[in-house]
């Protein structure tokens, strides 16, 4: 399943006892309303638990699916469509149709333990067992919901093995709760697998769950959150015996199959940006609040014994003259050291139009340029990718870089350009597409550095350029209306040992004030478009910015003043520590 190990930290956890059928299953309860995916959720990992071998066993887990309310030909015409790996010889299913003949509890046991059903489990005993679902063998074997023994409600009832119950008046009969049920089916089962999975049509709410779910051993919801009048699926691990779990409600998204007329172009199901894989089906994306706590493990990025070093380090601004104002210390050697500090947030804030973006570009693009280890991550609220390539390119020229530089990194994997297109877009899948982007990053420069042979003495060279968190309440607002949601990306590449730029207008200061980005930043830079003196004169004449270092890294020097023309012919940013040459120059 992608990306539902992690909330688990990588799987299930079976005991001893359990691998040696030496005890009773565990029960795993999946329920959740009507389509928010528990079969598709199910069926796949027993489909591509069939397809892959275990790391200590070997062998693949092998499955037995009862299906009470779907036929075999439309269950295996699923997998198909979704393009999951499957082998039939792991994965068993049983036809709706033999489950016609149930009219109580005691039928159903009747039928698994009848000579056909037990070849299924006694020449190769399965590792998971599927009831799909328990609401249709409820409704044909009659049991209540109620609990304990609310459903025992004549006197002298008792439950036999089968849980038949009899009457001391002998022509009594009684409805079976779902707890008799529950264990009866843990009874069924005892030695013969290590899991049973039910699935449960249920509507969720505060006060009213399963009558049974504090019996299961796993227990999983599916549930369907409105978020400003749009639908989203959330899944949630409400308990899971014998481990640790993550705990919070996580996004699902269930998205088609390759054969699917439905493009996939462009959302996160193929591709690099968004998982590793090109089939369909169900989406695991951790809340960012399971990302951050993971931060401290997880994405350790380095051990002690690292090669990274103790002293501040910068990345060059390849404008002349800006370094002054961007001062970070000396080496011992009395060196002094400038630039946008590695593995930390810089951000840059100011005016419309005042140049900002063209300076995170012209570092990030000087950074891929300079260094053959040096990768770049470009995340564009604003541009789409072929516009973030053409501003790019543009760029390129005015740094004597040649044309199609751009590309040449987007096609050896050292640059990735992702665009978040305006919608609805939950902040779990924002925050799994930053994941998923740097942590491919970081794993492609790791194995290139160690392909080499060498030492990355200077730690993970990469460069990560967010452009446009002014325009998150416009384009995004379910990421805007989640306060964690910026401080948590910056948290995540810090950690990471990322080095980022974060780019935002202020015109609209509330609303930066409440993304939470000035806060995270180590090193922030002002920009102000000062208004020309002799605008009416000369009308066409160019804007001159006032940059300046408002906020410099811990135990740097004060920053300092400079101001940004543009040059007349070629249009490249020029830097100057005194207003009356940016005026000359302009």
């Amino acid at each position: 399943m992608c990306w539902f190990d992690s909330l688990l930290n990588n799987g299930i956890e079976i005991p001893q006892q359990l691998q040696e059928f030496k005890r009773r299953p565990l029960i795993w309860l999946v329920s959740g309303p009507p389509g928010t995916g528990k079969t598709t959720f199910v069926l796949e990992m027993c489909s591509r638990l069939s397809a892959k071998p275990q790391p200590d066993t070997k062998e693949p887990i092998y499955s037995i699916y009862y299906s009470c309310e779907s036929p075999v030909t439309a269950i295996k015409e699923n997998i198909k469509s979704f393009g999951w790996p499957c082998n039939d010889r792991f994965i068993k299913f049983v036809d709706e149709d033999k489950f016609r003949n149930v009219k109580k509890p005691g039928d159903f046991f009747d039928l698994i333990d009848n000579k056909e059903f037990q070849l299924l489990h006694e020449s190769v005993k399965p590792q998971i067992v599927v009831i799909d679902s328990l609401n249709v063998l409820g409704s044909l074997a009659g049991w209540d919901g109620r609990t304990g023994s609310d459903g025992q409600r004549r006197v002298g009832e008792r439950f036999d093995s089968r849980g038949e119950a009899d009457s001391e008046m002998g022509a009594s009969r009684t409805k079976y709760t779902e707890n008799n049920v529950l264990r009866m089916i843990a009874n069924a089962f005892n030695g013969k697998c290590w899991i049973v999975i039910l699935i449960q049509n249920w509507e969720h709410d505060q006060d009213h769950d399963p009558s049974f779910a504090y019996l299961a051993d796993i227990e999983t919801r599916l549930m369907v959150r409105i978020r400003q009048n749009y639908l989203l699926n959330y899944f949630r691990i409400v308990k899971m015996r014998f481990q640790d779990h993550s705990r919070g409600e996580h996004l699902l998204k269930i998205y088609p199959g390759p054969e699917s007329t439905r493009s996939l172009e462009a959302i996160p199901a193929s591709g690099r940006i968004g998982m590793e894989r090109k089939e369909g089906g169900i989406l695991l994306m951790p809340s960012i609040h399971r990302h951050l706590s993971a931060l401290g493990g997880v994405h350790v990025a380095h051990k002690a014994t690292s090669n990274i070093p103790t002293r501040p380090a910068g990345i060059a601004v390849p404008i002349q003259g800006f370094a002054e104002i961007l001062p970070l210390g000396k080496t011992p050697s009395g060196k002094s050291i400038s630039g946008i500090p590695k593995h930390c947030c810089t951000a840059l804030v100011g005016h419309r139009g005042a140049m900002k973006s063209y300076v995170a570009y012209a570092t990030l693009i000087n950074h891929l340029e300079i260094g053959k280890r040096n990768c770049g991550v470009m995340l564009s609220l604003r541009d789409d990718v072929e516009a973030a390539v053409n501003t790019l390119e543009q760029i390129c020229m005015h740094l004597a870089i040649p044309h199609g530089r751009v590309r040449q990194w987007m096609r050896n994997s050292r640059l990735d350009i992702v665009y978040l297109a305006p919608g609805y877009l939950p902040p779990e899948e924002f925050m799994h597409r930053v994941v998923v982007s740097i942590e491919g990053m970081i794993h492609r420069h790791r194995k290139a550095v160690h392909s080499a042979g060498d030492k990355d003495v200077d730690g993970r060279n990469i460069l990560c350029v967010l452009n446009g968190i002014d325009h998150l309440a416009a384009r995004h607002p379910l990421c805007f209306e989640e306060k964690m949601f910026v401080p948590a990306i910056i948290s995540y590449l810090t950690k990471s040992l990322v080095t980022s730029v974060v780019i935002a207008a202020d015109d609209d200061k509330t609303a930066l004030d409440e993304s939470g980005m000035l806060p995270m930043a180590e090193l922030l830079i002002r920009f102000k478009t000062i208004p020309r003196m002799d605008s009416k004169i000369d009308p066409v004449a160019r804007p001159i910015t006032r940059v300046f270092s408002q906020r410099v890294p811990a135990g740097a020097p004060s920053g300092g003043i400079g101001y940004l023309v543009r040059d007349n012919s070629s249009g490249a940013a020029k830097f100057t520590v005194s207003l009356q040459s940016a005026v000359l120059e302009a």
